[in-house]
């Protein structure tokens, strides 16, 4: 049950509140003050209807129409996006659909709003709009349609049948003309097979006469060359001299090789002769070389030595220097005569 109705810059309404009570709630006024404005803000927050702007008022702004039941808030919103508002949730209105929680969260139907120049509910109507009314409201009229369309679809599958089984039988009586065919099924098995054995026979055909082919151009290629044949003697010996004089020249170029080699080996010894005779100086070159290197290992250290000492040396020098210096400042600052003791201190 509605309890409050808000309508908000819809058509003449700029803001307006009505509070309902329970039953029946009629709107009166003047003409043209609005009262077809209101049912038709409950057309658009029931069943999102009428579409479009022309509802909203001139003046601008946000458009609303928002009810309180029973036991919802629920409201419709037209601005820079189609809303529709139940509690905390918030739905996209699209089109004329309407959301199934909005629905049920109002519980409206065409019965629930008449206009002015309605006709008396269920009075001006005949008994048959009577019981058509109540049939709906029973749900009657889903079940006389359910059996309308199950009678329907029954009667188009009673002549789908009829239809079927007449091809049925006319299938039948052309089957009849074609009983000849299981006999042409094995005629053709047997016509299949005489083709294979023909294809095989065709191969056959083919390989032998390929090898006909090849023994004309191997008889055409003797027949062309049997005057090289009558040589064939002579031909092997000239190839057989060839050979041997192939072998004697490999024969000579190894004798050059190895004469080549042996003055090689001959100039080698020669030089190698000449450093036997020098072997005696050789070795005593090696003993002084062996006995040298410890003295320059000593002479190293020696010299190592020398400048050391040197080096130290001339530390001495310097701090001798040093020691003069320090006696001659120490001379000129220091009295002769103690001022402690009364002694002499230079001697």
């Amino acid at each position: 049950m509605i309890k409050q109705l808000n309508i908000e810059n819809f058509q003449s309404h700029k803001d307006t509140s009505l509070d309902f009570v329970d039953g029946v709630n009629v709107i009166i006024g003047a003409s043209d003050c609005g009262k077809s404005a209101i049912i038709r803000a409950l057309k658009l927050l029931a069943w999102n209807r009428p579409s479009g702007n022309e509802i909203r008022s001139t003046w601008g702004g946000k458009t609303s129409v928002e009810v309180f039941t029973d036991n919802a808030h629920v409201a419709r919103i037209k601005d820079k996006e189609e809303l529709y508002i139940l509690g905390d949730q918030h739905f996209k209105a699209f089109r004329t659909d309407v959301p199934k929680e909005i629905q049920d969260a109002l519980n409206l139907t065409e019965i629930n709003l008449q206009q002015q120049l309605d006709a008396p509910f269920l009075l001006s109507t005949s008994s048959g709009q009577v019981a058509q009314h109540f049939n709906s409201i029973a749900k009657l009229d889903q079940i006389d349609t359910g059996l309308f369309n199950i009678n329907k679809a029954i009667r188009e599958l009673e002549t789908q049948n009829k239809y079927k089984q007449t091809d049925l039988d006319n299938k039948k009586e052309e089957l009849v003309k074609y009983e000849h065919i299981e006999k042409l099924e094995a005629e053709i098995e047997v016509l299949e097979q005489m083709q294979n054995q023909l294809r095989s026979l065709q191969n056959s055909k083919q390989v032998i006469d390929s090898k006909i082919y090849d023994y004309k151009q191997a008889d055409s290629f003797i027949r062309q060359h049997k005057v090289l044949l009558a040589d064939e003697d002579r031909v092997n010996n000239l190839l057989a001299l060839i050979e041997k004089k192939n072998k004697l020249i490999e024969a000579q170029k190894n004798l050059k090789r190895s004469i080549r080699e042996l003055y090689s080996i001959k100039e080698n010894i020669k030089q190698d002769q000449e450093y036997i005779q020098d072997e005696p100086l050789v070795n005593n070159l090696l003993t002084l070389y062996k006995n040298i290197k410890p003295l320059n290992e000593a002479f190293t250290s020696l010299f190592k030595l020398i400048k050391r000492i040197n080096y130290i040396k001339g530390l001495v020098q310097q701090e001798q220097q040093n020691l003069t210096m320090l006696e001659s400042k120490f001379n000129k600052l220091m009295p002769d005569i103690c001022p402690l003791c009364g002694q002499s201190i230079k001697q």
